[in-house]
C-alpha cells in the first residue's frame, strides 16, 4: 500500500474495504457464498460463474451453482461450491 493511500485511510477511518473497492468474501460452508463491492458477471453458467471486481476477478466452479441475488454491492451465489480462484487481483 503506497504511503498516501495509508494516511487517507488513517484519517478517513474507513475500512481498507470500502475506501478501496477491495472486494469481500464469505463462503458459508460449501453452498453460499457473498461477494461484496463487486464489479458484475461476466459469465454464468451452473458450473461457473465470473464476477469481475475493481481489482481482477473472482472465479467460482461447482455445480448447479445460482445467483440468488444481486445488487450495486453484494451478490449472493448457491449451489455445490467446489473451488473459488482469485484471477488477476493485484496487491493492495
Amino acid at each position: 500500500m503506497k504511503y498516501n493511500e495509508q494516511s487517507i485511510l488513517g484519517r478517513a477511518q474507513l475500512p481498507e474495504d470500502v475506501l478501496l473497492h477491495l472486494p469481500m468474501l464469505h463462503v458459508l460452508g460449501t453452498r453460499r457464498m457473498v461477494i461484496e463491492n463487486h464489479c458484475g458477471i461476466q459469465e454464468y453458467t451452473s458450473e461457473r460463474i465470473r464476477v469481475d471486481t475493481h481489482h481482477g476477478q473472482i472465479i467460482c466452479r461447482g455445480r448447479d451453482l445460482m445467483v440468488r441475488a444481486m445488487d450495486r454491492e453484494d451478490l449472493w451465489i448457491t449451489g455445490r461450491i467446489e473451488t473459488v480462484e482469485l484471477s488477476g487481483l493485484e496487491e493492495v
